[in-house]
């Protein structure tokens, strides 16, 4: 199963989540040139006839960190909010 896509600006690019579970992907950690205040606004898309339930989560630091890493914590996304990471990594849960 491929899991969904992340769609940014021009400054960002995309972002493509692996497969990493039956029930949830997640993107590469993606590195900023600093650690400047920065919105991140993202949307999800079901296109064709998906459906289900889907929770996206982000999460980032100033300082590196590997995809699997434990820290830093996810916080659930809710809305556009406003960080000051240089690297951040996105999550994507589902059921259907």
């Amino acid at each position: 199963m491929n899991g969904p896509t992340i769609d940014g600006d021009s400054d960002w690019g995309s972002l493509k989540l692996g497969s990493v579970g039956s029930e949830y992907a997640v993107s590469e950690v993606k590195e900023y040139p600093d650690d400047s205040e920065k919105l991140f606004t993202i949307t999800l898309n079901v296109y064709g006839s998906g459906s289900g339930n889907s929770k996206i989560s982000l999460r980032g630091q100033a300082a590196s960190f590997l995809w699997d890493d434990v820290e830093p914590s996810w916080i659930e996304y809710t809305g556009p909010t406003t960080k000051t990471w240089k690297y951040v990594q996105i999550k994507v849960e589902w059921k259907a």
